[in-house]
């Protein structure tokens, strides 16, 4: 997490202001998840939706520049061939897998490495 600390004159008092930043932007809402619609970002008072082109450059900032590990946007997946390939191998196929095939990133969010399986 970054934390910022500055000190601001507001009427002749000094104000301490501190801001933080996590490290997995871009933040949203839980029942929107990754989508426009559940993005904004902060300017001021005022909060405002953010473009797809800013939520990819979020996600890149946070997640580096390795295609595989990038976050997906997309959420609507079922993996049924993988399903059924696992399912005929005797082998589980649950979140632990999912992450340690590169399906999944440590928070549950998709990765495009599943692109490759």
């Amino acid at each position: 997490m970054f934390v910022n600390i500055e000190v601001v004159k507001d009427d002749g008092k000094s104000i301490i202001k501190i801001t933080s930043q996590g490290t997995k932007k871009p933040y949203y809402l839980s029942d929107k998840r990754l989508k426009v619609s559940g993005i904004y970002i902060r300017n001021g008072t005022t909060s405002a939706p953010v473009s797809e082109d800013a939520i990819r450059i979020m996600i890149k900032d946070t997640d580096g520049d390795t295609f595989e590990s990038n976050r997906s946007l997309i959420r609507e997946l079922t993996f049924h061939a993988l399903k059924g390939e696992m399912a005929k191998r005797n082998l589980e196929f649950s979140p632990v897998q999912m992450k340690n095939i590169g399906i999944l990133s440590s928070n549950n969010i998709y990765k495009y490495g599943f692109i490759s399986i």
